[in-house]
């Protein structure tokens, strides 16, 4: 019976394996190269809620209770991180046709709610916020634009929002503090009575 001796050395990039005869000569020989594949897996998704308020101020106080679905909230996005081209839309929005909105309307109290993101990827995502006008009878709509930015990091495999910042053009406004704020004149009209005082003296009007 024959006795064979096998060597194998594996490199970082490579693997050689000889196989030896009982007397040591090399019977067959074989050098390859190989690649190195480290697994890394991906970092579970990070979620955020957003949410915010409205208000209707009544200049003559016949506007009446607040109706829920009355006014519509519209989010576009402003930026996505590189290489992300799903945008993450919150969870509770209605999305347009040509995904490039969601919108929402308000509840019965005046608030409001997107729902809940899900990132998938770490990065910076950004959004803008505004009320849709859409001319109701009376109303005179806010229109200001507020930023949404959230910042998304892999913290040990697990994304997690690190910043979630809303900017209006007056600075930040904090989570609980975003207000839409309307005002409803029903047609009536203030008049302010004034007039001129002329004094008569000597013959002079001033």
């Amino acid at each position: 019976m024959n006795t064979y001796r096998a060597g194998i050395d594996i490199g970082s990039t490579t693997v050689k394996l000889v196989l030896l005869d009982e007397n040591g000569k090399i019977l067959f020989g074989q050098y390859r190269r190989h690649c190195a594949h480290t697994y890394h897996p991906k970092a579970a998704p990070a979620t955020a809620d957003f949410s915010g308020a409205k208000t209707v101020t009544d200049e003559h106080g016949s506007y009446g209770t607040l109706k829920g679905g009355e006014f519509t909230f519209k989010m576009e996005n402003l930026q996505l991180p590189e290489g992300v081209t799903d945008i993450p839309w919150p969870d509770k929005a209605t999305i347009s046709s040509d995904g490039a909105t969601a919108t929402v309307k308000n509840d019965a109290d005046g608030s409001f709610d997107f729902g809940s993101f899900t990132f998938a990827e770490s990065g910076t995502y950004q959004y803008r916020i505004s009320e849709v006008n859409d001319n109701q009878d009376g109303v005179s709509y806010d229109g200001t634009g507020y930023l949404l930015a959230f910042t998304v990091e892999d913290q040990n495999g697990q994304l997690t929002v690190t910043s979630q910042a809303i900017t209006g053009p007056n600075g930040t406004v904090g989570a609980n503090d975003l207000d839409f704020t309307n005002i409803y004149n029903d047609g009536e009209v203030s008049y302010q009575i004034g007039g001129t005082k002329l004094l008569d003296v000597n013959g002079y009007n001033g």
